[in-house]
């Protein structure tokens, strides 16, 4: 099982400086910015990613060609996200999850329909989420919003930033 993780995750395009695939005991974990996950058969691995010059796209399971939607009757929680930098475009920022009513694809210029921001608004939910580090990296951290049944998650990475970056989330359908 750890094999086949280790495998998932750089076959997935994500780099890591050291492992974080471990074993609690016997138990395969794997470890997002101290967020310890046990239950690796029902995790949930989602991924988004913008250009340097559009701002949503739909969170989606790694080589799926559509947006991810939450079961109905459940709730998606996300407990950890790591954003990985591609292009510096030297301005920073922050890049924040939301959920909306559409898929609004890989790379948009327009919001899902009825966008939810974690802290209400766009302004107030950037000030705390996903810091776009400066360097080309990966940078893994835990992470609390839920999604609730039906919507599709979503990330928004503001103009201005520069980067180029991709957004994997990790979590579990309740």
């Amino acid at each position: 099982m750890k094999t086949l993780i280790a495998i998932f995750c750089l076959v997935s395009g994500l780099a890591f400086g050291s492992s974080p695939v471990g074993t609690l005991g016997t138990i395969p974990t794997l470890d997002i910015g101290g967020r310890i996950f046990t239950d690796l058969t029902n995790l949930i691995v989602l991924q988004a990613q913008n250009t340097t010059t559009s701002h949503w796209g739909t969170f989606r399971k790694p080589n799926s060609t559509s947006g991810y939607q939450v079961t109905s009757g459940k709730t998606l929680h996300i407990l950890g996200a790591q954003s990985s930098i591609i292009v510096d475009g030297g301005a920073g920022g922050n890049a924040t999850v939301l959920y909306g009513d559409t898929d609004v694809g890989i790379d948009s210029a327009s919001a899902p329909t009825n966008p939810i921001y974690p802290y209400g608004t766009v302004a107030v939910s950037i000030s705390g989420s996903i810091p776009l580090n400066l360097a080309p990296g990966v940078y893994p951290q835990s992470l609390n919003f839920d999604v609730p049944a039906t919507k599709y998650p979503a990330l928004y990475v503001p103009a201005g930033t520069g980067q180029q970056v991709q957004i994997t989330i990790y979590g579990y359908e309740q």
